[in-house]
């Protein structure tokens, strides 16, 4: 926040990206009183939030477990001059299936639908994944997230790696729905886990080379 103030005395106008970076700091503290009136700041300087900037706030929502706030301000968006794309639909989802809030998140996938988009795999991948956290902490079962796996195969969409992990590893604890998961997605779970966890280590090794470039 300091950082806004010292550009404004010294007569630069903050951006768009700046804001949002901001935005994320406070996501990460989970300060969302600020994150607000950061976005009101924006709004006063007439620095057009996008939709990266909504993604982060819903974000921030989701820290601070307001998730009603978060379906809120996916409602409002479009009234605001924000049209919410997909991943701020997937941000939502993933956040209300972790919740257990299976109505609600059913309402994001008509919601998404009425504003022209349909769902991807990426979408039922938050919902999946979002679901079998809830079902791994025991606010759901585990027919809620194997719903959506079959939905989604009646439209022609196929879990990926992901998915199946997440499925899977919230059977574990019962060997015998672990093997009717298993026989469901029609997979082999030991080459799921592995898959998993090559996809897992080459993401750390990404992040780490792009350190190290920018370290010099």
């Amino acid at each position: 926040m300091s950082l806004l103030r010292e550009m404004q005395g010294m007569g630069l106008h903050p951006d768009v990206a700046t804001f949002t970076t901001a935005l994320s700091v406070c996501a990460a503290n989970n300060q969302l009183p600020r994150a607000l009136s950061l976005i009101e700041r924006m709004y006063s300087l007439e620095v057009a939030p996008d939709v990266a900037t909504y993604n982060v706030l819903l974000q921030a929502c989701d820290r601070a477990a307001k998730h009603t706030e978060m379906v809120g301000l996916v409602q409002s968006m479009p009234k605001l001059g924000v049209e919410p794309n997909v991943v701020n639909y997937n941000t939502a989802i993933r956040a209300l299936g972790r919740a257990g809030d299976l109505k609600r998140v059913a309402e994001m996938f008509s919601m998404m639908r009425s504003r022209g988009l349909e769902p991807e795999v990426s979408t039922f991948r938050a919902a999946i994944n979002g679901t079998c956290d809830a079902a791994v902490a025991g606010l759901l079962e585990l027919d809620a997230p194997l719903g959506r796996l079959r939905e989604m195969r009646e439209l022609g969409l196929q879990p990926d790696v992901a998915i199946q992990h997440s499925l899977l590893s919230a059977a574990a604890a019962d060997p015998q729905r672990h093997a009717a998961v298993e026989s469901e997605l029609g997979v082999d779970a030991e080459a799921v886990m592995a898959a998993a966890a090559e996809a897992h280590d080459r993401r750390g090794a990404g992040r780490g080379r792009g350190w190290r470039g920018r370290g010099g």
